[in-house]
């Protein structure tokens, strides 16, 4: 069950706001001392969809066998195909906001002292470790809880990490031997894994050289690696610096043999992730699915193929809370620390947050490496001491171009007759700015747009204001605003220069007020709007396609 509670919710034993029946698809990603964050797709139409903002938990399984898990949500996508994608961190990063006094320990017991007396505000969560380490921390200056975890303690102790809802559980090492084979073969490949695979060393040749360079070498060269490969790959050994005085056959042979047991030399490092897909209709799919296998945990892979085994752990889990099942299982060597986590998750959560910061970051900088270095038809900021206004020109000259947009403080406009010529306004002060002067320049030769009537553009019918936007497209967006009456309906009619050129048209209502909305009708010459509460102000959009 996936449940939406508000933004104080710490109990999480009730149902909250309600429960998010309509989700289109959900998943888990948690990755071991790593991000833990949820990503649900939801329809705008959804019974809950409106009680969805920011900073709001969704609460939801984060394993086949974990309790319930809190996702403070931090991203809402604009909807497309009428579906909304929804990112939630998990309630731990809410440690990011507690900031704590400098202290100092020698011990893990006098960390977590100091992160629950030193820190600042009322911090709900508890800690819990098993780490019999002992190591320093010295907290020089003030920082956030979760930057102390990754900064001080996951160096001085390098624990494991588990956030379980409020609770930080610090182990000497997360999960267990599960006991799992997981066997690599015909139906469970990976492109990684197989790379992996390759590089594995098939021998090693040792050899030894003395101060006049004269070489001493095994009689039999090479000492195969364990595993059975279809390749060749030897490893050159020089064990020069090992014996001081020439070393017997028996010498090299033994320390080449400790050497290739010690670096697992002949047994493939593990980079493997295996799909539900993957797993259908094998012996350990129910394994895999019903988990047995959970973060951290140390699973064998074997390699019929090559005869040889080798020891990996879970690293990562993709969980789908709607079907009870891993989507993803992540194998492979576990040298992420919550520190390496603190930094690239913010990062990666920062990233999502200013998707559309990012998106206008990088066409100003194009404009502005436009404006060092203009191309055919550019881009550039004007002017370039100073920019005041985004031109777009076409000619690489701004002297010589003539047709110029341009952007500025003032709104959108455009002139045919070079930067100092007579601009024609499209979009000003937050309105357009069509009249019949800006059509009689669009030079369109189109005509049914130069049939319509212009002054519909622009139009008040009644208490509600239509504003109009033709384009070249043969498009016509109308906006405007309305009230539901004492019985939660309003119809609106459409205008009559409108209904005499469009085809088809759809609306798109924002809702100013409680509860549900919805378009109850819609016919060639009106549509109604109804409200499950009375006297309820909204605002439309209908785009409608010309004839």
């Amino acid at each position: 069950m996936i449940i939406l509670y508000d933004t104080e919710e710490l109990e999480f034993k009730t149902l909250g706001i309600g429960v998010l029946r309509d989700a289109i698809k959900v998943s888990v990603t948690e990755e071991l001392n790593g991000l833990f964050e949820l990503t649900m797709e939801y329809p705008i139409d959804g019974h809950l969809f409106n009680e969805l903002k920011f900073t709001r938990i969704i609460c939801c399984k984060s394993s086949p066998y974990s309790k319930p898990q809190p996702f403070r949500i931090y991203s809402i996508s604009t909807p497309i195909n009428r579906t909304v994608t929804i990112n939630a961190a998990h309630i731990s990063y809410d440690l990011s906001g507690f900031i704590v006094d400098p202290f100092s320990a020698t011990n893990l017991d006098e960390t977590i002292a100091g992160l629950k007396n030193k820190v600042y505000g009322d911090c709900p969560f508890e800690y819990v470790h098993t780490v019999n380490e002992s190591g320093n921390v010295n907290v020089s200056e003030p920082k956030s809880v979760r930057s102390v975890l990754g900064e001080h303690v996951s160096k001085a102790y390098q624990p494991d990490f588990t956030f379980d809802g409020l609770t930080v559980i610090m182990e000497d090492k997360r999960g267990g031997d599960t006991g799992v084979d997981v066997v690599y073969g015909k139906n469970l490949i990976d492109i990684n894994q197989e790379e992996n695979n390759t590089n594995v060393y098939t021998g090693v040749y040792p050899y030894w050289i003395d101060e006049e360079d004269n070489i001493t070498v095994l009689e039999e060269r090479v000492i195969k690696t364990p595993g059975t490969w279809n390749y060749t790959k030897i490893y050159p050994l020089d064990l020069s610096n090992e014996f001081k005085n020439k070393p017997t056959q028996e010498e090299m042979k033994a320390f080449t043999e400790t050497y290739i047991e010690v670096y697992s030399l002949g047994i493939p490092e593990i980079s493997l992730s295996i799909s539900v897909l993957q797993l259908n209709g094998t012996n350990y799919e129910r394994e895999m699915l019903t988990g047995k296998i959970n973060l951290g945990d140390t699973i064998t892979v074997q390699f019929p193929d090559a005869k040889v085994n080798a020891k990996a752990r879970c690293i990562k889990t993709v969980y789908d809370p709607t079907q009870d099942r891993y989507e993803t299982l992540e194998l492979g060597d576990a040298v992420r620390t919550l520190a390496d986590s603190i930094i690239s998750s913010s990062q990666d959560i920062d990233n999502k947050i200013n998707a559309a910061k990012e998106s206008t970051k990088e066409y100003v900088d194009d404009a502005v490496l436009n404006a060092t270095k203009p191309k055919e038809g550019s881009v550039l900021l004007y002017p370039h001491d100073k920019p005041e206004a985004l031109l777009t020109m076409d000619s690489t000259n701004i002297s010589a171009a003539q047709t110029i947009w341009k952007f500025d403080k003032d709104g959108l406009s455009r002139s045919s007759d070079g930067y100092n010529g007579t601009y024609v306004k499209f979009y000003q002060n937050g309105k357009t700015a069509l009249n019949d002067d800006t059509v009689d320049s669009l030079d369109v030769a189109s005509g049914t747009i130069e049939s319509l009537d212009v002054t519909t553009i622009i139009k008040k019918i009644g208490t509600v204001t239509m504003n109009g936007t033709y384009n070249l497209e043969q498009v016509v967006e109308v906006m405007g605003e309305g009230v539901t009456d004492s019985t939660g309906k309003c119809r609106i009619n459409l205008p009559n220069d409108i209904k005499a050129v469009i085809d088809s048209y759809h609306v798109f209502i924002t809702k100013y007020g409680e509860g549900d909305m919805w378009v109850s009708s819609k016919t060639t010459t009106d549509f109604t709007v109804k409200s499950s509460n009375p006297d309820v102000g909204f605002g439309y959009l209908i785009k409608a396609k010309i004839k």
